[in-house]
């Protein structure tokens, strides 16, 4: 989640005020619900990604490629909506044919990574800015020829801090049966809010 601070310094005449706003916690996929529900991911191509309990980077579960042959594409597709300039990271794993059929990584339809052989589990992150964003995990196959396992895998995803709805009623107070208390409360990234 995003939390911004505000920063307010004074010394004598001079002021200075500065707002900035960082993430507190990890954002993890690691499919450990053991489908694709704790998050809303879509899929694309010829056939879906699955959730495998075997081989995962990290805990029991992982998301493998879907099953295809030459000249066909499985994609997992995530939109998310980013509040401030972050990045993303995860894992992948890939077995397939050395320069031809490739495991790749798109932001908003942008390549930005690209795999393939033999590649054991390891990191990769990218910068993202604030905004609404789509990731899309792709392995695709050229006309011809297979090699090693003609799959990829992504665990461990760590995302951006995301815009969430926050809000704070203020101190605690007491008051008597019929009386009203006006609260000093805050609240941030809401459509309607009601305090009760």
């Amino acid at each position: 989640q995003a939390i911004v601070f505000n920063f307010d310094v004074a010394a004598g005449a001079y002021q200075a005020a500065k707002e900035f706003s960082t993430k507190i916690g990890i954002i993890l996929e690691g499919f450990e619900t053991g489908d694709f529900t704790a998050f809303d991911w879509t899929s694309g191509g010829v056939t879906p990604w699955v959730i495998t309990n075997t081989g995962a980077f990290e805990g029991t579960y992982t998301a493998k490629s879907g099953s295809i042959t030459n000249n066909q594409t499985t994609q997992l597709i995530l939109q998310y909506e980013v509040s401030v300039n972050d990045s993303i990271s995860f894992y992948r794993k890939v077995s397939s044919e050395s320069g031809y059929d490739f495991m790749r990584f798109y932001i908003d339809n942008v390549k930005v990574g690209e795999w393939a052989g033999e590649i054991a589990w390891s990191k990769v992150g990218y910068a993202v800015t604030a905004g609404t964003h789509t990731f899309k995990w792709e392995f695709m196959k050229d006309v011809s020829v297979a090699g090693g396992s003609d799959c990829a895998w992504v665990d461990f995803i760590t995302l951006p801090a995301t815009i969430t709805t926050n809000g704070w009623a203020g101190n605690n107070a007491e008051i008597c049966e019929g009386n009203t208390f006006q609260i000093n409360a805050t609240a941030a990234n809401y459509t309607s809010l009601s305090w009760t």
